[in-house]
């Protein structure tokens, strides 16, 4: 990450990265005292604790270490957020009992798929190419970026075009000439919101023609198409890599999966689009 084209990490240190962000005092969780010092754990955790603290950033090793941070956090916390382990990791601390309700994702099965890509990273760079192997992909041009609006409506009519002949995956321009190319028109910030936002929009043009089936890479990508598409709960489905599973949503009925930049295999656009699974298994 310390290298990622649009969204750089230049310092490692979680802590200050999150000070910088917020006027509240952030402070470290060490390892030697989630696991040596229950009490004062929980003295920075418990949301109702005497000395618990808003902004904690907690450091973990192993699953036991997730579960002593999801254990001590409680039921009560507005935000909690971690890796794929540690949502695991706090489904346990929440005691749900019983099986969810399966919700069946067969009928998306024959759905064609599209991919929308607007991560970076050298993982999704890979993906991209293997999947052009064998499918369409159309790249957003520094022009199109000018107006997000038409830039969507042209992407989703070619989408739709293709569709006819197997998925098809519309990316941003993350080449080296590319990125230089984006940032220099628009600056880092502005280029990077533009594509989350041309992506989100050819998101929506794509439902109106009648797609149901989404793959999105990007962490700030998937988070514009969901926004665009209305998308407020999921049911969570079949995994198609470790922490990115298919998700349904009801409203509006599509089937959408969304990862990382990091996550997955080189196959992994390949892999999602070639079967969606069978049941939905948690919500």
């Amino acid at each position: 990450m310390e290298r990622h084209p649009l969204t750089p990490m230049t310092d490692p240190n979680l802590v200050r990265v999150l000070q910088s962000q917020t006027a509240v005092p952030v402070v470290l969780l060490p390892l030697d005292v989630l696991t040596a010092d229950p009490a004062g754990t929980l003295a920075l955790l418990a949301p109702k604790a005497p000395h618990a603290r808003r902004h904690v950033i907690a450091d973990a090793v192993t699953v036991a270490d997730l579960d002593r941070v999801a254990a001590a956090a409680g039921r009560d916390h507005v935000l909690m957020a971690g890796g794929a382990a540690f949502g695991a990791a706090w489904a346990r601390a929440l005691g749900a009992g019983g099986s969810p309700s399966p919700v069946s994702i067969n009928a998306f099965a024959a759905e064609p798929g599209v991919v929308l890509v607007g991560s970076a990273s050298a993982t999704t760079t890979r993906q991209v190419a293997a999947f052009e192997t064998d499918h369409r992909v159309r790249r957003l041009t520094v022009d199109e970026l000018e107006a997000p609006g038409a830039a969507a409506a042209q992407l989703a009519a070619w989408a739709q075009a293709e569709l006819a002949h197997g998925p098809v995956l519309v990316a941003a321009d993350t080449s080296a000439a590319g990125i230089a190319a984006t940032r220099e028109r628009f600056g880092r910030e502005a280029a990077s919101e533009r594509i989350e936002h041309t992506l989100g929009l050819t998101a929506a043009n794509l439902l109106e023609c009648g797609v149901r089936r989404f793959v999105v890479a990007g962490g700030e990508t998937s988070g514009a198409v969901a926004a665009a598409l209305g998308i407020r709960a999921v049911g969570i489905g079949p995994s198609i890599a470790t922490g990115v599973p298919w998700t349904v949503s009801s409203d509006p009925h599509v089937a959408i999966a969304f990862k990382s930049g990091n996550f997955g295999s080189d196959d992994f656009f390949m892999e999602a689009l070639s079967g969606v699974g069978d049941e939905v298994t948690a919500s």
